[in-house]
């Protein structure tokens, strides 16, 4: 804009041209140009000044940005080393740039052992894969999650869960990745004791010399079958899964069966 203005201060102001500072949309102040002298601003000039406008909006912008990040600085490095889970970035080629305490928990070495150094805590076997993952979370710039092993200090294998993400710099140039690695150790433990206790569940199961069925006790549907109930009864497996246990019953018992099958779900929901 242009217009005439009659007293600035002590001195004489004739005309003034202004332009907003602006920076994604918002308006943060003005920029103006004031002349003594009546004169006309032409297009090109007006133009020119809200360019700078713009500019020095962005630029008053970035100094804000710059200043919270630097308030925010000390905070987001106290979450990080209070956090359990350890928190670590890393270049491209799987050097480290930032090791937490929670890293150090878990995996036993300290910041100064491993910061700009390769990953010693990968297996060599699974070297690879870990740089792979690196490179997907980098390039998709989204998160990856995998469950895999690393080593402690001591030499022990512990299994962990990784999310890896992208780690931008300020220009939103991607500078390598953050890992979030937690210990699940106890979980994969559960998992292969339950996994192994299934086996020899199932073992025993099939290896009976009586028929034995699974079935659910509030509607007597067959859940499962074991080889003996399968020669006994006459019936496969898959066609076992389908019935109730008073069907394989004789059809003069079977309201007998429904009966003891009433009965045990009785029992069942009073125990509850």
């Amino acid at each position: 804009m242009a217009s005439e203005f009659p007293l600035l201060g002590q001195e004489q102001i004739e005309t003034i041209a202004g332009a907003q500072l602006i920076a994604e949309a918002d308006i943060l102040g003005v920029i103006v140009l004031a002349s003594k002298g009546a004169r006309h601003y032409s297009p090109d000039e007006i133009e020119l000044l809200g360019t700078v406008g713009k500019q020095v909006g962005v630029a008053l912008q970035n100094a804000r940005l710059h200043e919270q990040v630097m308030e925010s600085k000390p905070y987001l490095e106290q979450v990080i080393e209070s956090s359990h889970d350890g928190i670590i970035t890393v270049n491209p080629d799987l050097t480290i740039r930032t090791w937490s305490r929670g890293a150090e928990q878990i995996l036993g070495w300290i910041r100064e052992e491993v910061v700009g150094r390769p990953a010693r805590f990968v297996p060599e076997e699974l070297g690879e894969e870990a740089g792979a993952k690196v490179v997907q979370a980098m390039e998709s710039r989204q998160t990856v999650y995998h469950e895999t092993v690393r080593y402690h200090k001591d030499g022990r294998a512990i299994d962990v869960s990784l999310t890896l993400s992208p780690l931008l710099g300020h220009d939103g140039q991607v500078l390598g990745a953050m890992a979030i690695l937690r210990d699940i150790t106890d979980r994969k433990q559960f998992e292969r004791a339950l996994k192994a206790s299934e086996e020899k569940y199932r073992t025993l199961f099939e290896s009976a010399n009586d028929p034995i069925f699974l079935i659910d006790p509030e509607n007597g549907a067959i859940l499962d079958a074991n080889q003996q109930a399968v020669a006994t009864s006459g019936y496969s497996a898959d066609e076992l899964r389908r019935m109730r246990i008073p069907d394989i019953h004789p059809t003069e018992e079977r309201e007998k069966a429904e009966a003891k099958l009433e009965a045990t779900a009785k029992r069942v929901d009073e125990d509850a």
